[in-house]
């Protein structure tokens, strides 16, 4: 009873969190405070992981194998993080904290295992809802942004600078119910990949894949639109007229960007922009940054730095040459993990590296084993998505894209050992049933 009781709370909290996650912006919009704000959301954002726990307590719970290993590799991810800040002489819980939020998410997997046996229908039932809300809501953005803002997210006022991109934009860049246009672009690529692999409608894929590619486009997030073009490919197994939707709105969207175009038509420009984005973009991290850090000291290079923004500036300005923007005063951590691979490298080591593959490995390894059909698709393409946004922007941290890619994995998992289970159980009866037949006819009373 207890246990039939818990699914049906892992559920409904489940799809009530999707909700939190789209509209918890607009639902704290009247409050004034920023503080106030923020601690709100830590302390919704640790519920799952206290659910996890009354599971375990209360629910007959056993843990599976490959949850271990990835747990065990979370563990050690923050164990190695810790002691490398710790190594330094900075305080060892600055280092969990700023980790842990790359798995905030996990105790998803626990809990899309231990919801009710619909659960992937329920989902899917609410990823179209979300889905179709986000298209409208965009189109009120879009129709009135000024008035959009004021209504629906919090004043500016309240966050200091930097502002969030939302606020900073001038053009007609829309974030829909998010104070970011990238926590809204790689939610809906998480969106869109599910319910493309989900449905069965072909018309219906083709019309998400689409709307999908021209909200992506209205973000003007490039690289986000890029990797809804790649994620295409697998999707649609690269049938030539997505390739040619895709590449057409991804021309479109780098020819309205005076940038991009500016650089592809004057060759002085390409010149230039190489030159200026060793110091002032991501460029400059491979270029200058990167070379120094593996010829440096070896500690860094297998453990990191640390993630102490104080002990990262303090290693940096020991750098011969670094990229300009490293000397600004910002936040240099947040910078790094700007590019999130390379930003792990610097700041956690090449060991932490090894183990956020293995982890992603897991995950892949076990849905594959587990799905069939269409739906093999899915841990690829995901796999796919974090690791070329990871390129881009610290992709695991972006909190509407790691409950996305933590919760499906789960449902993703889940749902293929169900039918993994229901395929071998009738199986066995039948090969039983055949048994049984075989022995009648040879020995009939």
């Amino acid at each position: 009873m207890i246990k039939t009781t818990l699914s049906k709370i892992d559920t409904t909290f489940t799809l009530l969190f999707f909700y939190w996650t789209v509209f918890e912006w607009p639902l704290l919009s009247k409050i004034d405070n920023l503080s106030i704000i923020i601690t709100i959301r830590s302390s919704i954002d640790l519920l799952p992981l206290f659910l996890v726990l009354l599971n375990i307590l209360f629910g007959n719970w056993e843990i599976r194998s490959y949850e271990l290993k990835i747990f065990v590799d979370v563990l050690l991810i923050l164990i190695i993080t810790s002691l490398s800040t710790m190594i330094e002489g900075y305080n060892p819980l600055t280092a969990v904290q700023i980790s842990s939020v790359s798995f905030r998410y996990v105790p998803f997997l626990i809990l899309t295992r231990l919801s009710t046996p619909k659960i992937m229908e329920k989902l899917y039932k609410h990823v179209r809802i979300i889905f179709w809300l986000m298209v409208v809501i965009s189109l009120v953005e879009i129709a009135n942004k000024t008035l959009f803002i004021k209504v629906f997210l919090p004043s500016p006022s309240i966050f200091g600078k930097p502002l969030p991109t939302i606020y900073r934009s001038q053009n007609i860049e829309i974030s829909a119910t998010f104070i970011n246009t990238i926590d809204f672009s790689f939610f809906m690529i998480a969106l869109s990949c599910f319910y493309i692999i989900y449905t069965k409608r072909k018309v219906e894929k083709i019309i998400v894949f689409i709307t999908s590619l021209v909200l992506l486009f209205l973000s003007f997030s490039t690289a986000s639109l890029l990797c809804m073009v790649l994620a295409g490919v697998l999707l649609f197994g690269g049938k030539s007229r997505f390739l040619i939707i895709g590449f057409l709105i991804l021309v479109t969207g780098m020819v309205v960007n005076p940038r991009i175009m500016k650089m592809l038509t004057d060759a002085d420009s390409i010149g230039s922009f190489i030159k200026v984005s060793n110091d002032y973009s991501r460029l400059g991290f491979f270029t200058k940054l990167m070379p120094q850090f593996l010829r440096g000291d070896p500690k860094d290079v297998f453990f990191g730095m640390g993630l102490d923004t104080h002990l990262v500036d303090d290693k940096l300005s020991g750098y011969r040459d670094i990229p300009l923007m490293l000397t600004f005063g910002g936040n240099n951590v947040t910078l790094l993990k700007d590019v999130y691979w390379l930003g792990i490298i610097i700041t956690e080591g090449i060991i932490v590296l090894f183990l956020y593959i293995r982890i992603l490995y897991l995950l892949y390894s076990r849905s594959k084993k587990s799905l069939s059909g269409d739906k093999k698709q899915f841990p690829k393409v995901m796999i796919f998505v974090v690791v070329f946004l990871g390129l881009f922007n610290q992709v695991l941290d972006v909190k509407s894209f790691s409950f996305c890619f933590w919760t499906m994995a789960g449902i993703m998992i889940n749902y293929g050992c169900e039918n993994r289970d229901a395929v071998n159980l009738q199986r066995k009866y039948l090969q039983a049933g055949n048994c049984w037949a075989e022995k009648n006819l040879v020995n009939p009373e």
